[in-house]
Parts: structure tokens; C-alpha cells; sequence
């Protein structure tokens, strides 16, 4: 479950957990830093070279889209910084404390459980 503003483009991660958080895949991308080719789908791999700051192409071969390890890893990194950074509740427990009064931090809008 996360949180989504009714009136605006604002919304948060999924409420976290002992068993989520951001951070809780960081260890695959140990392995893709040293790829020189990390597979997805185009999509995701373009996002994540927009997140970097990546000047550079999604690339094609029989294998399907990839982009280098190093972009792969900078793009993620980027993504949890982004997910941390946007976390105004963390757990559903502390949403429940507040929900009556909560409002969304960009518009003061009402938000809702998605």
C-alpha cells in the first residue's frame, strides 16, 4: 500500500516494513556493477539512464535492451535516493497515527491509500 494524492501528481513508496524497504534489492546491484551489459526492458533502462544523468543510448543485440553496468547501477541509486527523499510516512503504523490530518506536501490536497 502506498500513498497518492487526490488532487496532484504527489505519491510515496510503499508503506516500508521489516520485510521492505529501498534498500532491500541493493545488493543485486553489486553484481550488475561490473557487467558490461545489464539487460531490461527498454522502458526501465531509459528511466534509469534519465535518473543518472546519462548522456547515452539504450542499446540493442539478440539478447534484447541493455545499458552498461555502471549507468545500470548510477540510474538505481538515483531511483532510491529519489524513493528516501520522497518519504513523507514510513510505515502504515505511523500512517494510522496521523491519517485524519495528513495532507499532501505538495498541494495540501487530501490523499489516499492506493
Amino acid at each position: 500500500m502506498y500513498l497518492k494524492c487526490k488532487n496532484c501528481t504527489w505519491s510515496q513508496d510503499d508503506f516500508w516494513s521489516k520485510d521492505y524497504t529501498p534498500l532491500k534489492n541493493i545488493n543485486n546491484l553489486n553484481e550488475k556493477l561490473l557487467q558490461d551489459k545489464v539487460y531490461d526492458d527498454y522502458e526501465t533502462l531509459e528511466y534509469l539512464i534519465d535518473l543518472a544523468g546519462e548522456r547515452k543510448l539504450v542499446e540493442k543485440d539478440e539478447k534484447g535492451y541493455y545499458i552498461d553496468g555502471i549507468s545500470y547501477v548510477i540510474g538505481n541509486l538515483a531511483k532510491i535516493n529519489q524513493i528516501i527523499s520522497n518519504m513523507y510516512i514510513k510505515t502504515y503504523e505511523d500512517y494510522l497515527k496521523i491519517k485524519d490530518t495528513f495532507k499532501c506536501p505538495r498541494c495540501g490536497g487530501s490523499v489516499s491509500l492506493d
